[in-house]
């Protein structure tokens, strides 16, 4: 399977340039977790066109809003079922776990891309833990 990465910068609405039924809005607020499941209901994973949404929205579900205001479906990545965390990703960390997921439809191996640092929690189990190892290194947790 060979994907065609493509990048387009222009000023017309992504629903313009693209069907509203090949359009998934990728937005940290929506109830569905993005999966092929959610594809099959008439997108292809390999023909879908993801809006990225999320990225300095300073209101909350304002991103959700926009997709359901625009008729399109719309997902989260499931990151806290499959590795335990939610965090905000920047955007390449993001197309790297699509296009991970799409090669593999593994989310598991697709997350390899969240920073190890949103997992540092879980090694330092106690407050207690966490100053020892800091005195110890003397070196900053990231």
């Amino acid at each position: 399977m060979c994907l065609q990465l493509a990048f387009l910068c222009t000023r017309k609405s992504h629903t313009e340039l693209f069907s509203p039924s090949r359009l998934v809005y990728l937005s940290p607020d929506s109830p569905m977790e993005l999966g092929y499941d959610l594809l099959t209901e008439g997108t292809d994973l390999a023909d879908a066109v993801f809006v990225i949404g999320g990225l300095g929205a300073s209101e909350t579900g304002l991103t959700l809003k926009m997709a359901e205001a625009e008729g399109i479906k719309h997902a989260r990545l499931p990151m806290e079922r499959h590795v335990g965390v939610n965090v905000d990703l920047s955007i390449t960390q993001v197309i790297k776990i699509i296009n991970d997921y799409r090669l593999t439809r593994d989310w598991f191996y697709s997350f390899r891309w969240v920073p190890f640092r949103f997992f540092l929690h879980r090694f330092l189990t106690s407050e207690t833990d966490r100053c020892a190892k800091i005195k110890l290194n003397k070196q900053p947790l990231w």
